[in-house]
């Protein structure tokens, strides 16, 4: 049996942000072997620690899928708000 991975992460600065911030995403999973992100925005990424930055106002869902390395899958969404 295989440890399942647990996806978590946190943002800086978050979760109320500037429109002109650029966010940094923390990822603060156990188990990740593979990371998927989803701005919420129509935006994407794939690596451990991101950062991005809104091009409008608004609150927004981030996903972060995590597969680790023998394929089990864990996501979580956390809301950020763009003032």
């Amino acid at each position: 049996m295989h440890p399942l991975p647990v996806a978590d992460f946190n943002s800086e600065p978050g979760p109320i942000v500037s429109l002109t911030d650029n966010v940094a995403f923390n990822d603060l999973s156990t188990y990740p072997a593979q990371w998927f992100w989803d701005f919420g925005d129509n935006s994407m990424d794939s690596i451990q620690y991101p950062t991005h930055v809104y091009s409008d106002t608004g609150t927004y869902i981030v996903t972060l899928i995590v597969i680790s390395q023998y394929g089990c899958v864990d996501t979580v969404r956390h809301p950020i708000e763009i003032k």
